[in-house]
């Protein structure tokens, strides 16, 4: 499957195989005049006063006599913490400090788990005698940054940018790439490993047809006037002056990507107008009816919306179509295999642990059980007093 950008910029707060999910199509907001690249807020103060606040030098637990100190839980928790800060953040939704604290202590056990795990599984690898090598790490994460290249439309050389918004490194995503590595390599060698035949892609093609349609689609750029609907007669007249002399610039020639970048009220200016590949439904009605009923290269006349006045021009089209059995095979066969390695780790996962040694601080053994305590209370379901027989 398409390594997602979201897999580049969060596969280090994940623990576990490779999950591989089905192909998604990416959406456009439905909204052509909504802002889609929504400022981010960030607060590192926020984790260096979180950090100095704990010793970091303090033991949390022993994993077969190797310790797993506070400095090792403390960058994961503050690397998840920001990419869910930036995720709120784009969605207009700022985190306080007490969400944020509440948010780490959440984090704070799935981490540790992952810390041990990680161990256990590296202990494994080792005495097994597997490797994995540096260049097949290097060769994975230059996949992914290919992926990343063309699913973001940015530039390779801004990867590590990427990455640092999310408080992030190369080195953090090597590492787990090197761990999901180590885990297929164990699954391989597994006895219980059997490889994904073609038979087996062939059936989940024809039982899942859906994942493999494609809706037509369309690529419009567009240069926005906007104007509240609720606006005197007055305002919107004058918006649509405005739109109507670029619009007579346009057809006189005048360039497109220039005349939004300069002109529309949409964040899509900074690209020239350009709103990229959507299907029908992405878009309000009245701009998807006349996207659609355009031609290539086609500028339309002014469409009113409840945005503004809209000046559109389709740039593309794709054509609904379905992918071929020989088109997505590979991918067939990397889903069902991660599949398959999903279940394997989550059952070595289990067999490790309960072999494992653990002895926990006595500080975080009171922790823990004091929030399985907390977690069995709420699972308990009131019951209903008994009626009174009549």
């Amino acid at each position: 499957m398409k390594f997602l950008v979201a897999l580049l910029l969060s596969a280090v707060l994940a623990m576990g195989g490779s999950v591989i999910a089905a192909e998604k199509k990416s959406e456009k907001p439905a909204d052509p005049a909504a802002k889609t690249d929504a400022k981010t807020q960030t607060n590192k103060d926020d984790a260096a006063t979180a950090n100095a606040q704990v010793d970091l030098e303090k033991t949390v637990v022993t994993v077969n006599g190797k310790e797993i100190k506070e400095k090792a839980i403390a960058p994961e928790i503050n690397a998840r913490l920001e990419a869910q800060v930036q995720r709120m953040a784009a969605m207009g939704w700022p985190m306080n400090e007490e969400t944020r604290q509440m948010m780490r202590d959440q984090m704070r056990d799935s981490v540790v788990d992952m810390l041990i795990e990680k161990q256990l599984i590296n202990e494994t690898l080792q005495a097994k005698k597997i490797e994995v090598k540096d260049a097949d790490v290097d060769a994975r994460f230059d996949e992914m940054v290919q992926e990343f290249v063309k699913e973001s439309g940015k530039k390779a050389e801004e990867v590590d940018d990427e990455l640092a918004k999310m408080g992030v490194t190369r080195a953090n995503i090597k590492d787990q790439i090197r761990l999901q590595a180590g885990i297929e390599k164990l699954f391989e060698a597994d006895p219980s490993y059997k490889a994904v035949s073609d038979e087996d892609a062939k059936k989940f093609y024809d039982q899942s047809p859906q994942n493999f349609q494609h809706p037509e689609q369309v690529q419009a750029s567009h240069i926005l006037i906007k104007v509240d609907q609720n606006a005197d007669e007055a305002t919107k007249k004058a918006a649509r002056a405005k739109c109507e002399d670029l619009l007579k610039k346009v057809k006189a020639g005048g360039d497109f990507a220039a005349l939004a970048k300069e002109n529309s009220d949409c964040p899509s200016k900074e690209k020239g107008g350009d709103l990229g590949m959507f299907e029908r439904g992405k878009m309000v009605k009245p701009f998807e009816d006349a996207a659609f009923a355009m031609k290539v290269g086609d500028v339309s006349d002014i469409v009113e919306t409840q945005f503004g006045y809209h000046i559109i021009k389709l740039t593309g089209r794709q054509e609904a179509k379905t992918d071929s059995f020989a088109e997505v095979k590979p991918k067939i066969v990397q889903y069902l295999k991660g599949r398959q390695m999903n279940q394997f780790f989550e059952t070595l996962r289990k067999e490790l642990k309960d072999k494992a040694k653990l002895e926990w601080s006595a500080e975080e053994k009171a922790r823990r059980d004091a929030k399985e305590k907390e977690r069995q209370q709420q699972m308990q379901i009131p019951q209903m007093p008994a009626q009174p027989e009549n």
